[in-house]
């Protein structure tokens, strides 16, 4: 009797038993599926990498390039417009449409005295004819090392010294009057004050382009350029003596306009950089 009473016991414990493990969600394949149930929810938290667009990349690249000839192109035009030749001689700045854009470009290349002339002069520009282009462009470069010197005084020299040789003249118009053949002396002393009038003009150029290391603008110093140019070409063309004195005093006004301009600029830039270092 007592082996029945612990038979029934043991199959009541086993009974309840599983009856437990039944309602606590037990079993190994539930457990995995209920903890890939809570992986999923934690993968869903974070986003997804953005898919490859090749479509968008390879139009974006094709605009790059698209952009990169362009502006290759505009170069090329640029350098072209820049291009000025003179039988065989390849100038720079002188197919711009106006004095001041040529001016402006000149500007723009920086170029040192001590490299020659590489632009064109606006009366060069305005001759006729092929050979008076030429022969006046030899006369710029002639003067060129002159613009190396210091003091105007030695600059001045220079200049006459290389008129007298561009010239075949050695004597002044004081001196003519001795001379064997007066009106030819007179008529090459005169040549020869024009051609250093004329760069008694170029010497302000000269003088106006240095002023842009010391804060005067680019667009100042462009204008009193151009104007200058203009005044060299009217000089070439005046043909009395009082055309020509009207035309520098023409110069000297623009300059005295300058120089209060420049002066303007320059004290503005000083007095920003104070006060730019006291803050």
């Amino acid at each position: 009797m007592s082996k029945s009473i612990i038979f029934l016991a043991v199959l009541l414990l086993a009974f309840s038993v599983g009856i437990t493990y039944a309602f606590s969600g037990g079993g190994g394949d539930d457990g995995a599926s209920s903890r890939g149930d809570d992986d999923s929810r934690v993968a869903g938290a974070v986003p997804n990498p953005p898919t490859d667009d090749s479509s968008g990349r390879m139009e974006k690249e094709r605009k790059g390039k698209e952009g990169m000839q362009e502006r290759a192109r505009e170069r090329m035009a640029a350098k072209a417009r820049m291009v000025y030749k003179v039988r065989e001689r390849v100038l720079e700045c002188g197919n711009e449409s106006t004095v001041r854009e040529r001016v402006q470009c000149r500007l723009k290349l920086r170029v040192k005295a001590s490299e020659g002339l590489r632009h064109v002069p606006e009366e060069c520009r305005e001759k006729d004819g092929e050979d008076d282009r030429q022969e006046c462009l030899e006369l710029y470069d002639k003067v060129q090392p002159c613009r190396n010197l210091t003091t105007n005084d030695e600059k001045f020299a220079c200049v006459r010294m290389k008129l007298n040789k561009t010239i075949n003249m050695s004597s002044d118009p004081r001196g003519c009057q001795a001379s064997q053949n007066p009106a030819a002396c007179m008529a090459l002393a005169k040549e020869k004050v024009h051609y250093e009038a004329k760069f008694k003009i170029y010497n302000l150029e000269h003088a106006a382009e240095k002023l842009m290391t010391r804060g005067v603008s680019n667009e100042i110093i462009a204008a009193f350029i151009a104007k200058l140019e203009q005044f060299k070409v009217d000089f070439e063309a005046a043909s009395t003596k009082e055309e020509k004195k009207a035309v520098l005093e023409q110069v000297r006004t623009a300059w005295q306009g300058f120089k209060r301009a420049a002066i303007a600029e320059i004290k503005a830039a000083k007095g920003a950089s104070e006060e730019g270092e006291a803050s």
